[in-house]
């Protein structure tokens, strides 16, 4: 790993420090979007990576394939402490996961993001970010969660659902 990443604001490890994913998950994600939705484990050919500060937890991210097509590595989740936004933290992941995509001989990174993040989505774009396509996620009162596509269907019952999104896919040229 390039020290490049290690600054003094914050570290990137793959070391959770004995933390607990979800427990990270409801911590950086509440009062947000993705509050209610409860948290994936993201634990299928996905790597976890943990941000510290001052030895303490301030957000974490996974890099993987897409689930869908196995093909392009994306940013699959990133979430960031409350006080600790807007100190540059996402743009650092953003050039990590570029570098990581470049190391795995790729010449594409994609993120995903919520259709209904405005701001973030105007940064992402202000990164290089285009966008891809639309899709929508799924997740039932039982918590499982499933993706909907255009390839997809699913016979359910509305009283089931316990929440949906509209997630846009974002690509950048490496």
């Amino acid at each position: 790993m390039s020290n490049k990443y290690n600054t003094k604001l914050f570290e990137i490890s793959k070391d959770s420090k004995k933390l607990n994913w979800k427990d990270l998950h409801k911590q950086f994600v509440k009062g947000t979007a993705f509050e209610n939705i409860g948290s994936e484990d993201h634990n299928i050919k996905e790597e976890k990576y943990y941000l510290y500060y001052d030895q303490k937890p301030i957000g974490y991210f996974c890099l993987g394939r897409d689930k869908e097509t196995m093909q392009n590595i994306g940013i699959l989740f990133m979430a960031i402490d409350k006080k600790m936004r807007g100190c540059g933290i996402g743009k650092q992941i953003i050039d990590f996961s570029k570098d990581y995509v470049k190391n795995k001989g790729e010449k594409r990174l994609y993120l995903v993001t919520m259709e209904k993040l405005k701001n973030l989505i105007n940064y992402y774009e202000s990164l290089g970010f285009k966008y891809k396509n639309s899709y929508y996620h799924l997740w039932l009162k039982d918590g499982t969660q499933l993706p909907f596509s255009s390839k997809r269907t699913y016979n359910l019952q509305k009283d089931n659902i316990k929440n949906y999104f509209k997630f846009n896919r974002y690509f950048c040229d490496i």
